[in-house]
């Protein structure tokens, strides 16, 4: 979703100025919730940060066993042309893919979360 903000309006605000112009448009605009404060977001920002560069140096490496990858149903198309996402050239074992119906947060939740534990009890009292 994007914020219904002038670029002519940030040009004239000091770069604090636009953070805070950014994270109260957000707020009334429905994108962060209402009673989120300035410091939580700058918390999350920071560990955003620091998950994006630990993300950038990381170097996999090769898994020996097999895999149970579960899908969301509800997935950005990218997603969709590998259905291994990326976990193929990674595992050398089997993979076996199960799609859940909901996006990445809602097969986490009920009632989605139930086909959730079905897939992993399934899974692991067979292998």
């Amino acid at each position: 979703q994007e914020l219904d903000i002038s670029h002519e309006t940030l040009r004239q605000l000091e770069p604090e100025e636009q953070v805070l112009h950014l994270f109260e448009q957000a707020k009334q605009q429905g994108i962060f919730p209402s009673d989120l404060e300035i410091e939580q977001m700058r918390s999350l920002w920071e560990v955003f940060q620091a998950n994006m560069m630990a993300n950038y140096h990381y170097k996999p490496k090769a898994y020996p066993g097999s895999l149970l990858l579960i899908n969301a149903s509800q997935t950005s198309p990218a997603v969709i042309e590998d259905p291994t996402h990326g976990w193929g050239s990674l595992v050398n074992g089997d993979i076996q893919t199960h799609t859940i119906t909901g996006d990445h947060y809602t097969i986490m939740k009920a009632p989605q979360v139930e086909g959730l534990t079905a897939e992993l009890n399934k899974y692991l009292l067979n292998n």
